[in-house]
């Protein structure tokens, strides 16, 4: 979390609508981001949206089971700037871990919506 909150101090003064983490292991295909943003297009209130998360699997891509639609992995948050914002513009590092949950609660707490897009 240290890591990352100091990536996002480097955004002051810049102009954005959107900030994402992706985690170091996680790929996408070539229309993930436009799919993505396409989602956030339709609905103003939706603050936090992210993929579902596939795992190799006996030699194949296979959904986590614990993938929901109203759950964002941390793997692959992105967040609507208001929305972060409304977080304090970063991600509260807690010390047994659980800040992307911490994420989700409060941006909902905050009148947002989550959701995460199903492949």
């Amino acid at each position: 979390m240290h890591a990352i909150n100091a990536g996002l101090g480097r955004l002051n003064g810049l102009d954005f609508d959107f900030v994402a983490n992706a985690d170091a292991d996680v790929s996408f295909d070539s229309t993930y981001i436009s799919d993505l943003l396409a989602v956030f297009a339709t609905d103003p209130r939706l603050g936090l949206a992210g993929g579902s998360i596939f795992e190799k699997q006996d030699g194949e891509f296979k959904p986590r089971s614990d993938n929901r639609e109203l759950s964002v992995a941390h793997a692959a948050q992105c967040f609507r700037r208001e929305c972060f914002e409304s977080l304090g513009a970063c991600y509260l590092a807690l010390p047994y871990g659980g800040s992307d949950t911490y994420a989700e609660i409060r941006s909902r707490m905050n009148g947002w919506r989550v959701r995460s897009i199903a492949a």
